[in-house]
């Protein structure tokens, strides 16, 4: 299995459009992309800027499948205020 940890920082007063895009987005993919295990977003609690994705892949192939889809994703509003950094992890136990 393969994890993921996406660390986030969007643009200020962008939280509630951003936090409610995420929610839409999160539906379609926990409805087609079954390897997809778990798909959360969290937001800190120290800076309301910052939000982490968690995110739960079956195999290699499974986390590819969602990135792929992602990336043909049509283009919405743009929330970041820098480039996502994207942590990819193997679980371990």
């Amino acid at each position: 299995m393969i994890a993921v940890l996406a660390t986030l920082h969007i643009k200020p007063g962008s939280g509630s459009a951003f936090e409610a895009d995420f929610v839409e987005w999160s539906k379609a993919v926990k409805a087609n992309e079954p390897e997809t295990l778990q798909y959360n977003l969290t937001r800190s609690r120290d800076d309301a800027q910052v939000y982490y994705v968690f995110e739960k892949y079956a195999s290699d192939a499974a986390f590819k499948s969602h990135m792929k889809n992602l990336m043909a994703r049509p283009a919405g509003p743009d929330f970041f205020a820098s480039p996502p950094k994207i942590e990819v992890l193997d679980i371990v136990a």
